[in-house]
């Protein structure tokens, strides 16, 4: 629970639900984004070919309004907003329930994939050249470190500036293979601004 607010499990045909949360387990693990987790080490593998794979299953899952992880999100995410705070003094994410009540979490949550994928890229690299990011999650308190290394450099130039910009604040990107991606950017979703486009923090 969060304040007076607890995690809404009424009228849930737990049948239909379990059944589609194991749709979703498939379709991430065929995507291989679960595969270090499982494996209990401390490195979580994106691979960059998956991206698209992974959007697609997230939007088709949490558009979906009767889905029970979807009504629990804004309680999820204010917790997780109020945490964020309270441990790192960051306020990214809002703290009120009500901010995100009407957010569209599909397309939502697949801007946060390709913020995801962009500093892994950035932070981490295809170091073994096998078109996967291999993003150690002891090293987690370098990210903040290495973008702002980025940035402050400000070689406007580089791909990494390139990618991190677009994905903070929007644009277009040429990737490895030469297809332009266009990012809407997290700065711009409704994780930061709040639901009804209102400022959530």
């Amino acid at each position: 629970s969060f304040g007076n607010t607890k995690l809404n499990f009424d009228d849930v045909d737990w049948s239909t639900q379990l059944t589609a949360l194991g749709s979703i387990y498939q379709s991430l693990y065929d995507a291989s984004l679960l595969d270090g987790l499982i494996s209990g080490s401390n490195t979580l593998t994106l691979d960059l070919s998956k991206k698209s794979e992974i959007k697609t299953v997230i939007k088709n899952t949490f558009n979906d309004k009767n889905n029970v992880i979807t009504k629990n999100l804004p309680l999820l995410m204010a917790y997780f907003g109020n945490t964020l705070v309270s441990e790192s003094g960051i306020q990214i994410f809002s703290t009120n329930i009500e901010d995100y009540k009407n957010i569209h979490y599909g397309d939502t949550l697949a801007v946060l994939v390709d913020f995801l994928f962009a500093v892994g890229e950035v932070c981490f690299g295809d170091t073994n050249g096998d078109g996967k990011l291999d993003i150690d999650l002891s090293q987690l308190s370098s990210i903040t470190e290495k973008i702002m290394e980025v940035i402050n450099n400000a070689d406007t130039s580089s791909r990494d500036y390139k990618l991190l910009k677009a994905a903070l604040v929007g644009g277009e990107v040429t990737a490895e293979n030469g297809e332009e991606e266009i990012y809407d950017g997290l700065l711009s979703s409704e994780l930061i601004q709040g639901s009804e486009g209102t400022k959530g923090v």
